[in-house]
């Protein structure tokens, strides 16, 4: 949803997220390996599976999450390429 609340059952609401708003690092991994491969696997499941985003550049990446942050966690830091270069390694 463009408000960021998720579908039930399908997609997961980004706003209010504790991945989209918590650990950067943890939030970089959840793109580049995808959720299934970094979160816990007792969390809520949902039909719309994300896959990992690793095909994408570290600037392309940094502007996605950092897009994400700023909308669905104001206040939280924006995400550097330097950081995503840093977790594919």
């Amino acid at each position: 949803m463009p408000n960021g609340s998720g579908v039930p059952g399908m997609q997961p609401a980004l706003a209010g997220s504790p991945v989209v708003a918590g650990d950067t690092n943890r939030f970089i991994d959840v793109l580049l390996k995808g959720p299934a491969a970094v979160l816990a696997p007792d969390r809520e499941k949902f039909s719309n599976v994300m896959p990992p985003f690793a095909i994408l550049g570290n600037s392309d990446l940094a502007s996605l999450l950092t897009y994400l942050r700023k909308n669905f966690a104001p206040g939280t830091s924006e995400v550097k390429p330097e950081q995503i270069a840093a977790r594919r390694n």
